[in-house]
């Protein structure tokens, strides 16, 4: 899941792409051509977020009101047409797609790694999220970041 917490209204998303693999919503990835896939290695350079959307089919638009965290809404397929969000300096996130060594902590830089989790960026890396800390939506577990302009990890 990924929340928008201040962003820019009205910018341009690409809903043109499909997901190269199964993928969560939140995730960092990039483009190539007309497929959303993970990065090589981590970077923060042409990142976009993977978004797909909350729409209930089958039995599901029987059931009447929905967490978003449900997880036909949640993950994609292989395949799966996604829309992808580019992050603005200035724009600001929640995530729960985040990995085991990111530490949720304050003055944290952040990358995405090759499996598309945001992780706690090491000395010398370009960042442009700055971790803001903990973020509990609803009861669950998410970091909060700030979009920013590129920083060399010291």
């Amino acid at each position: 899941m990924i929340r928008a917490l201040q962003t820019i209204v009205g910018k341009n998303a690409d809903a043109s792409c499909t997901a190269d693999e199964a993928m969560v919503r939140g995730m960092g990835v990039q483009k190539s051509g007309g497929e959303a896939v993970f990065p090589a290695a981590k970077t923060c350079s042409n990142i976009f977020f993977v978004w797909k959307e909350t729409i209930p089919t089958g039995l599901l638009s029987m059931q009447g009101e929905l967490s978003e965290y449900t997880a036909d809404f949640e993950n994609i397929a292989l395949g799966d047409p996604v829309v992808l969000i580019k992050p603005i300096v200035g724009e600001r996130y929640a995530t729960n797609q985040f990995g085991a060594n990111a530490k949720p902590v304050d003055t944290n830089y952040l990358m995405i790694d090759d499996d598309g989790l945001f992780i706690a960026a090491a000395q010398n890396d370009v960042s442009t999220f700055y971790c803001e800390g903990n973020y509990d939506d609803a009861g669950h577990a998410c970091i909060k970041f700030e979009v920013v302009e590129p920083h060399t990890v010291v």
